[in-house]
C-alpha cells in the first residue's frame, strides 16, 4: 500500500478543537468557550472540502451564514476515521489517499505550528488564567494575617503576663510594705535607743541635766521664739543637737529612718542645728523654767517621733491635738523616756493622759493655736517640740 503524504500536521491546539467540534456533532455552539473560537473557524475551513449535492445551490447563502455547514458523506468518513485513528493517516484506505491528503492540508492551514512543542496557546493559556483566578479567589477568602512583631508575645499572652503580674503585684504589695514599714519602725526604735545611751552619759556628765546649749534661751525662757529651726537664739532643736556636737550621739542616732530628708554625717565642728524643720526627725522636749531631768525619779517624756502639729502651727494652721505623727503617715509615733525605754504610741496621749503635742493648758482644747513660745506647765508637763 502506497503511504500517502502526511507531512501536513495540525497544531496542537487545533487538534482540541476539532476533537471536541467531532464530539459535539459538529456543532459549534456546543464546543466548550475556550475552544469554541478555533471550533468555529475549523467549521467554516471544513465546509469548503465538499458540500453535499443538495446544498450547491445555496452555496453562497451557506458560506454568509458560517458557521453552518455540511460535509459530505465521504469526506465525513474520512474525517471521522482520521479522528479515531488519533489523526495517523496510515490507516486510511488507498482510494481515499486524495482525499485525505486535501483534508489533512486544508486542516494545518489553520494555525500552523512552528514549534511542535509550542505551549503558548489558548487552551494552556486558558488553563493558567483560570488557574489563576481560582488561586487569587482562595487568597480574597483566606482570612487576614495578624502581622506579629518579632520577639514579642503575641496580645493574648501579653495580656494574661499582666494579669498574672498584677494579682501577684496585688497579694505581695502589702505583705512587702508591711515589712518595709516594720523594718523601718525597728531601725526607728534602735536609733531612740542609742540615743537615750547618749542621754544617760550626758546626765552622768552634767549632775542629771537634759541637753541646753548655752547660747540659745529658746525653749527655756517664756516669750523667746523656739520653733525657727537653725535660726542661732531661735531654735530649741539646738539645745538637742548638743548631744551631737559633745560627741555623746551621732547625727545617725537622731536620724529616723522615716524621714528621707534626716542627714546622717554632718560637719558637726561648724554646725550647732539641723539647717531646717524638714531634716528634724525628733521633737526634743522643751525645757521650761522647771526644766525636765533625766535623773528624774518619775518617769518622763525626753523624745518623740516629729510633731504633725508644730508643722502645722508654723503656719499659721489650727492643729487637731490628736494627730500621729505624719513620719508614719499617721499610723502613731515613737517615744524615748528618761528610763531609757522607747515605746510605740499609736495616740499622742502618753499612758498617763499626757498630751504630747500640746502644753497642758491647751490640751483640752479641740483645735488649739500655738505661737512658738508655749512651754510646759512643770517638770511633769510632756510638751515636745518644733
Amino acid at each position: 500500500m502506497t503511504q500517502p503524504d502526511d507531512s501536513a500536521r495540525l497544531h496542537p491546539a487545533d487538534a482540541d478543537a476539532l476533537d471536541a467540534l467531532a464530539e459535539a456533532g459538529f456543532d459549534p455552539a456546543r464546543v466548550p468557550p475556550f475552544l469554541r473560537g478555533r471550533a468555529e473557524r475549523i467549521a467554516r475551513i471544513m465546509g469548503l472540502l465538499e458540500p453535499a449535492a443538495d446544498h450547491a445551490a445555496h452555496r453562497g447563502a451557506a458560506e454568509a451564514a458560517a458557521p453552518a455547514f455540511t460535509l459530505s458523506s465521504a469526506d465525513a468518513a474520512v474525517l471521522d476515521a482520521l479522528v479515531d485513528s488519533g489523526w495517523d493517516p496510515s490507516v486510511i484506505p488507498l482510494h481515499d489517499a486524495a482525499r485525505t491528503r486535501r483534508l489533512s492540508t486544508l486542516l494545518a492551514a489553520l494555525s500552523p505550528a512552528s514549534d511542535p512543542h509550542e505551549s503558548d496557546t489558548l487552551f494552556d493559556a486558558t488553563l493558567a488564567r483560570i488557574d489563576r483566578h481560582e488561586g487569587a479567589v482562595r487568597v480574597a477568602q483566606s482570612p487576614p494575617r495578624r502581622r506579629r512583631r518579632l520577639g514579642l508575645p503575641c496580645s493574648t499572652d501579653l495580656l494574661t503576663a499582666a494579669a498574672v503580674l498584677l494579682i501577684g503585684t496585688s497579694i505581695l504589695w502589702p505583705m512587702i510594705a508591711g515589712v518595709r514599714r516594720n523594718q523601718i519602725r525597728t531601725l526607728d526604735a534602735a536609733h531612740l535607743a542609742s540615743a537615750g545611751l547618749g542621754f544617760s552619759m550626758y546626765a552622768g556628765d552634767h549632775q542629771g541635766a537634759l541637753p541646753a546649749s548655752a547660747s540659745t534661751r529658746a525653749g527655756r525662757i517664756p516669750g523667746v521664739m523656739w520653733w525657727n529651726v537653725g535660726e542661732p537664739g531661735r531654735s530649741h532643736s539646738a539645745n538637742l543637737f548638743v548631744l551631737i556636737r559633745e560627741g555623746y550621739a551621732t547625727p545617725e542616732d537622731l536620724a529616723s529612718p522615716a524621714n528621707p530628708h534626716a542627714p546622717i554625717r554632718m560637719d558637726v565642728e561648724n554646725e550647732v542645728d539641723w539647717r531646717s524643720p524638714e531634716e528634724v526627725s525628733f521633737s526634743y522636749q522643751l525645757l521650761g523654767p522647771g526644766e525636765v531631768r533625766w535623773s528624774t525619779p518619775s518617769r518622763q517624756v525626753v523624745l518623740a517621733s516629729r510633731s504633725p502639729v508644730i508643722e502645722y502651727a508654723r503656719q499659721g494652721i489650727p492643729v487637731d491635738p490628736m494627730m500621729n505623727s505624719t513620719l508614719y503617715r499617721g499610723a502613731g509615733q515613737h517615744v524615748l523616756f528618761n528610763d531609757r525605754s522607747v515605746r510605740w504610741l499609736d495616740s499622742p496621749v502618753t499612758p498617763w493622759g499626757d498630751n504630747l503635742w500640746l502644753p497642758r493648758v491647751l490640751e483640752r482644747r479641740l483645735r488649739a493655736t500655738l505661737r512658738g513660745v508655749e512651754l510646759p506647765d512643770g517638770h511633769d508637763d510632756a510638751f515636745v517640740g518644733p
